[in-house]
């Protein structure tokens, strides 16, 4: 289990990090938002956890860069008061966002982009095409497409 917490102040960082670790969870510490989507680029994670300052002071292309790949995850904003963390909104403990972070299967993004385009393919289960299906890619990255077919929909 691995959660992503963006605080800027050191000492935040160490008291999460050392709450999470005695619930046995793995910490990628970041000082700054900008930072997160070459993390999650390559280390798999559960949830992303932001301190309220950290992301208040960001700037508004880091908060740009970063809003669309938070929605891929269980992510919270919270405060830390008083030697305590204050999770915001929904009244959810650190405890119960943990919990709720490892009924998520870890993850990490597309590493390139996804262009649209529109290309037309015959698919086919294999190489004599005896039956195969007309069909048009929705988007294109290095890893793959998304084609749209009659039948539904397929990743490949």
């Amino acid at each position: 289990m691995m959660i992503v917490v963006v605080a800027r102040d050191v000492g935040i960082q160490k008291f999460i990090s050392s709450v999470l670790e005695t619930v046995e969870t793995g910490v990628v510490m970041l000082s700054a938002l900008g930072e997160l989507p070459e993390v999650l680029k390559t280390v798999p994670v559960n949830g992303i956890l932001i301190d309220l300052i950290t992301s208040t002071r960001s700037s508004l292309q880091e908060k740009q860069a970063t809003n669309d790949l938070i929605q891929f995850y269980p992510s919270s904003r919270f405060k830390f008061v008083d030697n305590e963390v204050r999770m915001l909104g929904h009244g959810v403990t650190l405890e119960q966002f943990v919990s709720d972070c490892r009924l998520v299967e870890p993850r990490t993004i597309r590493k390139s982009e996804r262009k649209i385009r529109y290309i037309a393919l015959l698919l086919s289960a294999n190489g004599d095409f005896a039956f195969s299906e007309k069909t048009v890619t929705i988007n294109v990255s290095e890893e793959g497409c998304f084609v749209f077919t009659e039948i539904g929909r397929a990743h490949v």
